[in-house]
C-alpha cells in the first residue's frame, strides 16, 4: 500500500487523510504539536473553563460531515437562534437567524439599516452562490484540463451567468474591495458595520482596510451554503470537531493501526497513521 504525508493535523489535514485513506492509500499526519487540531482547538483557560483557543468556527461542508460520519465520532451539533451578537453600551446588537428578529434587533440602532439589510443579505447570498458553485469541483488542471474540467468550469459560468449584469458586476466588485468599504456604502452604524465586517478577519492576517477582504466574507458564506444554509455549531467547541475528524481519519483504514512514530524534545513532531 503506498503511503501520502499530510504535512499539519488542523482539520485541512485530518479531512484529507480521510478521503486518502479512502482512496486507498496510507496517509501519514505529521503535526507539530502534541494534539492535533491546528488552530481550531478547545482549551482550558481556567480550572473548569473550555473555551476556542483560536479558531470559534470550523467550516465544514455537509458532506464531509456525512461522508466522516462525525456523529458517529462523538460530534454533536448546537441548534443556535442567533449567529452573532455585538454587545453596546445601548445593548446588545444581534443578528437571528429570523429576519424579522434581526430587523428588529438592528432597528433599535438604526431604522435606515434595518430597512437596508435584508436586500443586503440577498445580495451576499446570490454573490456567495457563484464561489459555492466552484468549491464543490476540484481546480481545473491548467496545462491539460479534461471534459471533467471543462463541465466544471461550465457549471461555474452558468451560476455567474444566472446573476444577470447587476450582480455579475456586484461579484467583481466586491471580491477585491476591503471589507470597511462594503460595510460603509451599505450601512450608517458603526456596531453593524463592525459586527458585519468581523467574519471577513476573523481567522486571517487582514485588516479591515485590507483589499479582499470582502472576498473572505463571501467565502464563508458560500461554505454556510454548502453547510446546508447554516453555521455548524459544535457542542464541545472546534476542538470537539477536530477530535471527531481525528478519530474518522484514524477509522477510515481498519487494518492500519493509528500510532505516534515520534515525538521530539525540540520540535514535538508527531506523526500517526490514518
Amino acid at each position: 500500500m503506498k503511503s501520502a504525508i499530510v504535512i499539519g493535523g488542523g482539520h485541512n489535514g485530518l479531512i484529507t487523510a480521510f478521503y486518502l485513506a479512502k482512496a486507498g492509500l496510507r496517509p501519514i499526519v505529521l503535526e507539530a504539536r502534541d494534539e492535533v487540531g491546528g488552530g481550531a482547538v478547545t482549551g482550558e483557560v481556567h480550572p473548569g473553563f473550555r473555551c476556542p483557543t483560536l479558531t470559534h468556527d470550523v467550516l465544514l461542508q455537509r458532506r464531509v460531515v456525512q461522508d466522516m460520519e462525525l456523529g458517529r465520532h462523538g460530534l454533536a451539533w448546537l441548534q443556535t437562534p442567533a449567529r452573532s451578537c455585538s454587545l453596546s453600551s445601548n445593548g446588545p446588537l444581534v443578528i437571528h437567524h429570523d429576519p424579522t428578529h434581526t430587523r428588529d434587533s438592528i432597528r433599535a440602532f438604526s431604522a435606515k439599516d434595518a430597512d437596508a439589510y435584508p436586500a443586503f443579505e440577498t445580495a451576499l447570498d446570490q454573490t456567495a452562490a457563484v464561489l459555492a458553485s466552484a468549491f464543490e469541483s476540484a481546480p481545473p488542471r491548467i496545462d491539460r484540463p479534461d471534459t471533467a474540467d471543462l463541465w466544471n468550469l461550465l457549471k461555474t459560468a452558468r451560476a455567474f451567468r444566472s446573476l444577470g449584469r447587476r450582480g455579475g458586476h456586484r461579484l467583481l466588485r466586491w471580491g477585491p474591495m476591503p471589507i470597511a468599504d462594503l460595510v460603509r456604502q451599505s450601512f450608517e452604524h458603526e456596531l453593524l458595520r463592525a459586527t458585519i465586517a468581523a467574519p471577513a478577519l476573523t481567522g486571517t492576517m487582514l485588516g479591515p482596510r485590507s483589499a479582499g477582504s470582502s472576498l473572505v466574507l463571501l467565502m464563508r458564506r458560500a461554505h454556510r451554503r454548502l453547510a446546508g444554509g447554516s453555521d455548524l455549531r459544535a457542542r464541545g467547541g472546534p476542538g470537539a470537531v477536530t477530535q471527531a475528524l481525528s478519530a474518522a481519519a484514524r477509522a477510515a483504514e481498519p487494518m492500519c493501526a493509528c500510532r505516534r512514530l515520534c515525538r521530539r524534545s525540540s520540535s514535538a513532531t508527531t506523526a500517526f497513521r490514518a
